[in-house]
């Protein structure tokens, strides 16, 4: 049956600067191109567009574009030439952007069901972030939009609970985000400091990695790592990530105005085997978010046995039943206490923290996530009954 639906995977950008969706349509699609017939629709596929040859994953991509515009009139057209049969769905992955509205308006208009996944971006910090800007949106189009879903897709219960709250009167099915697990020989293999510009001093390593945001919290971060210093003189802080706008310029001015430049590396951002490096090579990971839906890097930090410090601001309070890490609130003293913890970890104690960080990484597995989505299509298409995850 899964043979006869037709999925098409829509993303405004596909490449790695644009964070955690690119990574998630990218490896579910991987997943599910084995399973139903699937193409993707992006704006921009740059960096990604040769992997994705190489395994026979068919990208459509509009080319990036200067658009002011509610609507792309390129990613439009190239929706009016596609091959629609009853048991099509548009999967579509955020919100906001005029790439989004064209292709919920092109569904409603078409009678074609679609689901959202708006990756976090209905939360409340983010729906705080630009408010005005988004409040116009919101009444023009977007409000409008989401009620012609059929369904909006969740990666958490808190972020269910958000969407739920805005009273859309569309279902809500709660799929969480995967992680691409470590292979055996990439566990085993060794990898060298040096080779991604990092002295080997023997200090321990607390790792970030994601966008340079302030929505991240890394302020919050050095400001604790400040006041926590006579704590961690075994340890340094490593920052690893893509720069979004100056923000990175203010960390940096508080690192060397504090004289935190012996403790504290910023790497700029690393992919493939030089992230492998990094990952292997750290013993503790750290999100200190104001939000976040999910926390893609928290559950791939966990896969590589990396406990974990986070906040409040993401769904992962299950790190503190598990014993694989610390969810605490997102500011300096509650940070800060963390890290004074983790200061006076013993090695029995971080063994078995680094065990149950790994197993824990097992629940998010990309081959159940997408036997999920699998079952969610069916559903929407009518096929079968509605699955226990959608409410």
């Amino acid at each position: 049956m899964n043979n006869n639906i037709h999925i098409y995977q829509t993303v405004n950008d596909l490449s790695y600067k644009s964070g955690g969706p690119s990574q998630t349509v990218f490896n579910l699609s991987k997943r599910l191109d084995k399973k139903l017939n699937l193409k993707i629709i992006t704006n921009n596929g740059k960096d990604i567009l040769n992997i994705t040859k190489k395994i026979n994953l068919e990208v459509i991509e509009g080319g990036v574009q200067r658009n002011i515009l509610l609507t792309i009139p390129k990613i439009n057209s190239i929706l009016q030439n596609l091959e629609i049969s009853q048991n099509t769905i548009f999967h579509d992955n955020g919100i906001w952007l005029p790439f989004n509205n064209t292709i919920s308006r092109f569904c409603f208009k078409n009678k074609i069901p679609n689901i959202i996944s708006t990756h976090g971006m209905l939360e409340p910090w983010s729906m705080e972030n630009k408010k005005n800007k988004k409040r116009v949106a919101w009444f023009i189009y977007q409000k409008n939009n989401l009620m012609s879903a059929k369904v909006i897709h969740a990666t958490s219960e808190m972020e269910a609970k958000n969407i739920l709250n805005l009273n859309l009167g569309v279902p809500v099915a709660i799929i969480p985000n995967g992680v691409k697990m470590p292979k055996d020989y990439e566990l085993l293999k060794n990898y060298n400091l040096e080779s991604i510009g990092l002295k080997n001093d023997g200090r321990k390593i607390m790792l970030f990695t994601g966008r340079i945001h302030p929505k991240k919290g890394l302020l919050n971060l050095l400001k604790a790592w400040l006041c926590s210093s006579d704590y961690l003189k075994n340890w340094r802080l490593v920052i690893v990530g893509f720069t979004e706008g100056d923000h990175i310029k203010e960390l940096m001015n508080f690192t060397k105005k504090n004289n935190l430049e012996n403790s504290i590396d910023f790497l700029g951002p690393l992919i493939g085997d030089d992230l492998i490096n990094i990952y292997r090579n750290s013993d503790i990971f750290v999100l200190p978010t104001y939000s976040e839906n999910f926390g893609l890097v928290v559950a791939e930090a966990l896969s590589y046995g990396l406990p974990t410090i986070t906040t409040q601001g993401t769904p992962w309070s299950i790190l503190e039943k598990k014993n694989a890490g610390w969810w605490c609130k997102p500011t300096t003293e509650d940070i800060s206490k963390k890290l004074i913890t983790v200061s006076n970890l013993n090695d029995i104690d971080y063994l078995n923290m680094s065990k149950n960080a790994f197993k824990l990484s097992k629940n998010f597995n990309w081959d159940d996530i997408s036997s999920s989505f699998c079952e969610l299509y069916q559903w929407v298409l009518g096929f079968r009954q509605k699955p226990n995850f959608v409410i």
